[in-house]
């Protein structure tokens, strides 16, 4: 006798008849074309993947008490890792995304001493630590006081016409050959130091060594001058993916970023704008209420130009402030985490910029 739900066999029905085997009945043979009752296309929509079944292993945490429950446990307690720690490693793989073609970011300051340079060296660092393909720092500056080399590589001597002169730029290596590197973070640098032989820096002068400069390199981040009538900086501005505005908590700090606010906008650079990010350097250090009040004040001011997750405060570092080679590793704790907030921030338009450049 079949088992239930199958056809009974036909009396005088031989072998090779529908629903009947060489060796007895078989199954129905299911016309997966149709839909009626729980068909083919029903089944097949409601298909569960074996990954499915298996619940996602949770990343054991690195610090704090759940670090502690974990190694105590021998292993067998996982409470996973806390939201900060999940959002770090999300920050950490933001600036560390795929990437096509190149980003180039321009770092303007309306006034000396707010911090500009340090800013380019740190967030460079940031990006070429967490990166896996290679990351410069350009000096767009084209005072006499230009010290970018100084921040990342003080043994950097080569500059823009080292690098246009080279007719045999085939690999990376060779381009090493004309820039520096900050060993702790492994990011490069094009300096522009001052020498009497050297030639004025123009836009095409600049623009022209971008585009050598892109077959190297992926991320690119160019530290300019203070002053944005310079011939040089239309070749930046025609380069940059994104800006960053630097300020400080001087008297006169942010009187200058507010300026360069004004002008990037009535310069119709409105695109930029949207991937500016403000970063307020407290280059004092100062406590207290009042100096809250204008920290607080500050970022109101700028909130009106970007959005609010656009501006960023850098506390005080020692580190910095002693003017010597920027080395990410040893800001404080607070310090870093604002410059990889910087840096994810700046990294989340890479796709944005896919297409342009």
């Amino acid at each position: 006798m079949p088992p239930p739900g199958w056809p009974a066999r036909e009396a005088g029905a031989s072998t090779g008849e529908q629903g009947v085997g060489p060796n007895g009945p078989r199954p129905p043979e299911w016309d997966w074309s149709q839909g009626a009752g729980f068909g083919g296309s029903e089944l097949r929509s409601e298909q569960i993947s074996a990954s499915e079944l298996v619940a996602p292993r949770k990343i054991p945490s690195s610090r704090g008490w759940r670090k502690w429950l974990y190694v105590g446990s021998v292993k067998l307690i996982n409470t996973g890792e806390s939201p900060d720690e999940q959002l770090m490693r999300n920050l950490n793989a933001t600036v560390a995304g795929h990437l096509r073609g190149t980003y180039s970011i321009v770092v303007l300051g309306g006034k000396g001493g707010v911090g500009k340079t340090t800013t380019t060296a740190a967030i460079g660092s940031t990006f070429a630590a967490l990166r896996k393909d290679k990351v410069i720092a350009i000096d767009a500056n084209p005072d006499r006081a230009s010290n970018l080399a100084d921040r990342i590589d003080p043994k950097a001597t080569n500059s823009y016409k080292d690098v246009l002169s080279d007719r045999n730029l085939h690999g990376y290596s060779d381009i090493r050959s004309h820039v520096g590197m900050n060993e702790a973070a492994g990011l490069d640098v094009l300096g522009n130091r001052y020498q009497a032989d050297r030639q004025p820096l123009t836009a095409k002068i600049y623009a022209d060594t971008h585009t050598v400069l892109e077959r190297f390199y992926s991320v690119l981040i160019s530290d300019s001058g203070t002053d944005v009538d310079h011939p040089v900086i239309p070749g930046l501005m025609s380069r940059a993916d994104a800006l960053i505005m630097v300020a400080s908590t001087a008297p006169d700090g942010a009187k200058g970023a507010a300026e360069l606010m004004d002008w990037a906008y009535e310069a119709g650079y409105h695109r930029l704008l949207q991937r500016t990010a403000v970063v307020i350097n407290d280059v004092r250090g100062q406590k207290g209420s009042a100096h809250r009040k204008l920290v607080d004040s500050l970022v109101e001011k700028f909130s009106r130009w970007v959005s609010p997750q656009r501006v960023f405060v850098v506390p005080f570092d020692a580190h910095i402030a002693s003017a010597g080679v920027i080395d990410i590793n040893e800001l404080r704790p607070q310090t870093r985490r604002r410059y990889l907030e910087i840096t994810a921030r700046l990294a989340s338009g890479f796709n944005s910029s896919e297409g342009g450049q």
